[in-house]
């Protein structure tokens, strides 16, 4: 049987019902699943419109022939499915412009692969490093090697993504995990649900604490008033049009030869060349000095692709905002929708280590000369 590339998201313990899942300014198609299957689910489709690619117009008035019948249209569809009373998301096409990603597991794919990944067999990884500027980094290998050839730095670096070869084979030959996990399967689609239950068993083990522990080490912010003080001062200083420390971009690495322009909820039907903050709170206009955290966390941010023409919605503007905040003497920084607690120095986070230490209850017994 031929493999099948597909891509499951997880969604949110606390997302019950089907709906729940959706964008719910996406209208779409509901088919109900067979009975017959004893499969718990519901499939999603929008019906493709075909349209005139926007090259057309472009190259027009060279020609001598009208191109009236060029036409393209991209295809969504989205399936559901509820096992181990959680539920799976598989997209197809640009189906995942049909989900609620608020509602979608955080690093599900990542934390899965990296739980089935052999370590010696890495092919990619994607990482950000905190610096004057968030720098994503996209590191491939020509085949498939060990952590060290990717020159991370476990330190600063916040690991993204990654693809590589599982330890068994039987799972699949390759798999890349991000909030996502995309792989190649050899079943049949009544299969799905074991498949499903499979990557929530991978998706809640530690084996990837052996050689990928330092992903925890990260400082997050867990602390609710801290993290609700942090976004207070982003509020203030975004109302008042400070962007000194706050600038925008994608969460996740995109090919830009692909991007054809960004839209962003709340400023109309404009369409940005990159993802300005500043153009965008211009053109908020007096509506800026209003700005919540909610308007942040439910503001879209569209991307157009070159090769389909329609906007495909893919974050939360809160998602895509960078910005750097200090708060008692640390540096915080804001990436992805998370809060996350900066060291300046090595020396600073072993003192930081050294003073969370207990004391010793260890009573030493006496030494006697000799």
């Amino acid at each position: 049987m031929k493999s099948r590339r597909l891509t499951f998201y997880l969604l949110r313990d606390d997302i019950a019902d089907f709906d729940d899942a959706l964008d719910p300014d996406k209208t779409s198609v509901t088919v109900e699943i067979d009975p017959s299957t004893g499969i718990d689910g519901r499939f999603f489709y929008v019906k493709p419109q075909p349209s005139v690619p926007a090259w057309v117009g472009f190259v027009q008035p060279l020609l001598t022939d009208q191109l009236s019948d060029i036409r393209s249209a991209s295809t969504s569809a989205l399936l559901l499915l509820r096992t181990s009373d959680r539920i799976f998301a598989l997209t197809f096409g640009y189906g995942r412009s049909l989900l609620d990603l608020s509602k979608i597991e955080y690093q599900f794919g990542l934390r899965v692969a990296l739980n089935r990944i052999d370590p010696r067999q890495i092919r990619s990884l994607d990482t950000k490093t905190f610096e004057d500027l968030v720098v994503s980094t996209n590191t491939q290998a020509s085949k498939s090697a060990e952590l060290p050839t990717f020159g991370v730095d476990i330190s600063r670096d916040i690991l993204r993504a990654v693809t590589g070869e599982p330890r068994d084979q039987t799972f699949s030959k390759r798999i890349a995990g991000a909030d996502s996990l995309v792989m190649g399967v050899k079943t049949t689609a009544s299969e799905l649900p074991a498949i499903c239950d499979d990557l929530l068993t991978a998706f809640t083990a530690d084996e990837y604490k052996t050689d990928f522990g330092w992903i925890d080490q990260l400082s997050l912010v867990r602390d609710n008033a801290t993290v609700e003080a942090l976004n207070g001062r982003l509020l203030e200083q975004l109302r008042a049009g400070a962007t000194g420390s706050t600038h925008l971009a994608m969460p996740e690495t995109i090919d830009w030869e692909d991007i054809d322009g960004f839209k962003i909820a709340g400023t109309g039907s404009h369409v940005y060349e990159d993802l300005d903050l500043d153009d965008y709170l211009r053109r908020l206009g007096d509506a800026c000095a209003t700005t919540t955290l909610e308007n942040l966390k439910t503001r879209s941010v569209s991307v157009r692709f070159g090769r389909s023409g329609n906007f495909d919605k893919r974050w939360n503007l809160y998602q895509c905002i960078v910005t750097e905040q200090r708060l008692d003497d640390r540096l915080h920084v804001l990436i992805e929708g998370r809060w996350f607690a900066v060291s300046s120095t090595l020396v600073e986070e072993v003192d930081a280590f050294a003073a969370g230490l207990p004391d010793t209850q260890v009573a030493l017994p006496p030494a006697y000369p000799g």
